[in-house]
């Protein structure tokens, strides 16, 4: 049973996000501090922007718990793309480009997947398409994987699925 769950990798540029937020939330919560001297209304702002800025940490720090990309038996499923779960019966080709890096899926009716994305996604699909890819595009970038083991595993798996479903008519 296939089951794989991507999650993001917390690099440095994530750990130097997490970290200065830190530090002006520190620094924020020093000045609701020196503020509560001053008075009431001081000190309520002072504690008003300590809390904005650890809920902009816990922002960073939330995302990396959740699975980003999950490929199962019944297909792939990418949070940040919102094309929903793409069925394996509908894929055609998997490549990878490296230049982004994203996982270029074709699809049998790309129409069926475009339709769900938002108005501001369909944009960013058209953009991405004028560049020249031709596909479905999940970002890649940020995630713990092996690429080319990925782009193996999934082409085994589409191989695998367009058997069984000629098998089946």
């Amino acid at each position: 049973m296939l089951n794989i769950e991507i999650r993001p990798s917390f690099d440095r540029r994530g750990l130097t996000v997490l970290l200065s937020k830190a530090v002006f939330a520190l620094a924020f919560g020093l000045l609701a501090f020196h503020f509560y001297q001053a008075g009431q209304v001081h000190f309520f702002f002072g504690c008003l922007a300590f809390g904005f800025f650890i809920l902009l940490i816990l922002q960073v720090a939330w995302p990396i718990s959740k699975p980003i990309l999950v490929i199962n038996e019944q297909g792939i499923w990418d949070r940040r793309s919102g094309f929903g779960l793409i069925l394996w019966q509908d894929i055609l080709d998997v490549q990878v480009e490296v230049h982004g890096p994203f996982l270029c899926v074709r699809v049998k009716n790309p129409e069926f997947y475009i339709a769900r994305l938002s108005p501001q996604r369909k944009a960013n699909l058209e953009f991405h398409q004028s560049l020249g890819f031709r596909m479905l595009n999940l970002e890649v970038r940020g995630l713990r994987v092996d690429l080319l083991g990925l782009l193996e595993l999934l082409r085994d798996h589409i191989a695998f699925h367009r058997r069984h479903y000629s098998e089946a008519e």
